[in-house]
């Protein structure tokens, strides 16, 4: 694999990677999630002098899961389309949208089990779309502003100031969540750069033992050639000490060594064949 080059753009490249299979984990998510919101609407109400039937907090929820299964064939079917994200958004806002729409519906509005909600849909989406700091801003400004437009516009017991005061202080905690989710996408990038990093070092790595291998092996080819080596039995004339090669003729010892090794001859004399040689001239 080519070492990364530049972190900005393969950061946008990991992220955008990611919708196929954090979009479907989203749909999974979506559809269990509305089947917990059942859960919750209907022990929630029992308090409720006008309690809804439970046909009737099906009726609210359950319609929703049509918006994850339509994610989930998008994803399926089309996953290269390069309008996924906007899809995959889109689809995200309006379950959102609709599942609020819900607690307003169901008498459930201003409770704690709605702001709980709120909560972990923006947190929910903003754990599995893979989206930059801009867009985490404007996935949540589009939840609040939902949330607060069907707060304005229902009638409730309370007040519309200490609703909108209610909002205040749940946007204010989206605000930090969106805050520990931008150190989160920094520390993803810092991580990336740092691969980068270090495949860049392993690249080079690589690349000077590559070259050290081929520069050895040069190395190695060269001092084969350049060097001979005499190994194994020679036979050898026990009279005249010639040597017999590998095609049969006899040579004589110097120059068959001189053939077969780096070495070279100069004559000279032994004592011995000296004394033998000129023992007459004593």
């Amino acid at each position: 694999m080519a070492p990364l080059t530049d972190p900005d753009s393969t950061y946008h490249a990991f992220l955008k990677s990611r919708w196929v299979s954090r979009s479907e984990e989203l749909a999974k998510y979506a559809i269990a999630g509305n089947l917990a919101l059942v859960l919750f609407d209907w022990i929630f109400t029992r308090w409720n002098p006008a309690a809804p039937a439970l046909a009737t907090i099906f009726g609210h929820r359950l319609v929703w899961l049509v918006l994850p299964v339509v994610g989930i064939t998008v994803v399926r079917f089309y996953p290269r389309t390069t309008w996924l994200p906007g899809i995959v958004i889109a689809i995200s806002l309006l379950w959102c949208w609709g599942n609020e729409w819900a607690y307003f519906s169901l008498g459930l509005a201003g409770t704690v089990i709605q702001t709980i909600a709120v909560i972990a849909f923006c947190v929910t989406a903003a754990t599995f779309l893979p989206l930059r700091l801009a867009g985490l801003v404007g996935l949540f400004a589009a939840i609040a502003a939902g949330h607060v437009a069907m707060n304005v516009y229902w009638s409730q017991a309370r007040p519309l100031v200490q609703r909108l005061w209610t909002d205040a202080g749940m946007l204010a905690f989206v605000s930090v969540e969106l805050a520990l989710f931008r150190n989160l996408a920094t520390s993803q990038y810092r991580g990336l750069a740092s691969r980068m990093a270090l495949e860049r070092t392993l690249a080079d790595l690589e690349a000077s033992r590559r070259v050290t291998e081929e520069h050895l092996q040069a190395r190695v080819q060269q001092a084969l050639q350049e060097v001979k080596i005499l190994s194994g039995l020679l036979p050898i004339c026990a009279w005249c000490k010639c040597v017999r090669d590998d095609s049969g003729y006899w040579a004589r010892i110097e120059a068959y060594v001189s053939e077969h090794s780096e070495a070279s001859f100069t004559h000279s004399i032994c004592p011995d064949c000296a004394k033998k040689t000129f023992a007459g001239g004593d």
